[in-house]
């Protein structure tokens, strides 16, 4: 099964059909108790895919979009950054450490496929668009509990749709 499951993860095209096929067997893996070690490195294979096939696609919109202009800062908005600066270093304005707003910005990630999932009704792109979401939040660190619990939902309602 873990072969399979490498093989469709490395085949997978971003349809439909193939989102939802790998979401399932994704979840009868977890169900059935596959070493987690080896989904997580599927799962990892998968979100590497996506996230080249949006860099692809990133890179080709901002190609077009170039500016041929540089980048200037007004003197203006150069003395108010300066100025932010001082306040900071001088201990005026308190900053928040970047782990706190990783681990914010994390949280909000993984309630936001929740709601995701939840709403999930096999629309014709919301497989695929699930499933990117999925392996870029866990690309990202999100809280691998919260990532299984949403995976095992959404494959036990898969499969209860295929039995109906």
């Amino acid at each position: 099964m873990l072969a399979q499951l490498r093989e469709r993860a490395r085949k997978f095209n971003r349809t439909r059909r193939g989102a939802e096929t790998l979401l399932k067997h994704l979840a009868i893996a977890e169900i059935d108790g596959v070493d987690a070690a080896a989904l997580a490195a599927v799962r990892r294979k998968i979100g590497e895919v996506v996230t080249k096939r949006l860099d692809d696609e990133t890179a080709r919109k901002t190609e077009r979009s170039i500016r041929t202009t540089p980048f200037t800062i007004t003197p203006a908005l150069a003395d108010e950054l300066r100025s932010m600066i001082e306040r900071i270093k001088s201990g005026e304005e308190k900053t928040i450490p970047f782990e706190v707003v990783r681990h914010e910005m994390l949280d909000d990630m993984a309630a936001e496929l929740r709601k995701l999932a939840r709403t999930y009704g096999r629309t014709g792109r919301g497989a695929t668009h699930l499933l990117e979401y999925l392996a870029m939040a866990e690309n990202e660190g999100a809280n691998a509990l919260v990532l299984s619990k949403i995976r095992r939902e959404l494959g036990q309602r898969v499969m209860k749709r295929q039995t109906a």
